[in-house]
């Protein structure tokens, strides 16, 4: 089953006219990584090869920080195009005192820097792609670059 998943992939991205940037090991310390090492596992949004849209598909306002993400559980990695880590959350402290943010950005940007994971930022984001057409845009995670 995993080679014909993998034949998949592999014949999709050609069409797409993508390259692949990760492989198994590298999805996999990344994963155990964020699960064991931060404090809180950070929301993430997934898009496959197979769909036309990621999910969850709504992932571009603060609101989307308060929950954490399932980490690349029952998504075969070696079928994810891109995930999107938004390496924050908001804890509510009631109605009248405003949320407050706890921001993990360095700490999930060492994680990258450490196993020369490649990734690009935008928009308060981090994206880190399985596959991609074009990889002059990403930051080889051995960068001394900061979240801005």
């Amino acid at each position: 089953m995993k080679r014909k998943k993998r034949k998949n992939s592999i014949k999709l991205s050609k069409k797409k006219h993508l390259c692949s940037v990760m492989n198994d090991t590298k999805w996999r310390q990344l994963k155990e990584a964020v699960l064991t090492t931060l404090p809180f596992v950070p929301p993430l949004q997934i898009k496959t090869v197979l769909e036309d849209t990621p999910n969850p598909q709504n992932f571009d306002n603060d609101h989307d920080v308060y929950g954490s993400g399932d980490w690349m559980d029952g998504v075969p990695r070696l079928l994810i195009e891109w995930i999107r880590v938004r390496p924050r959350r908001i804890e509510s402290n009631g109605l009248i005192i405003p949320p407050k943010v706890i921001d993990i950005s360095n700490e999930f940007l060492e994680i990258l820097h450490k196993y020369k994971i490649p990734y690009k930022i935008e928009n308060n984001t981090i994206y880190i792609f399985g596959y991609i057409r074009d990889t002059s845009s990403l930051t080889l995670g051995n960068s001394n670059e900061k979240y801005k």
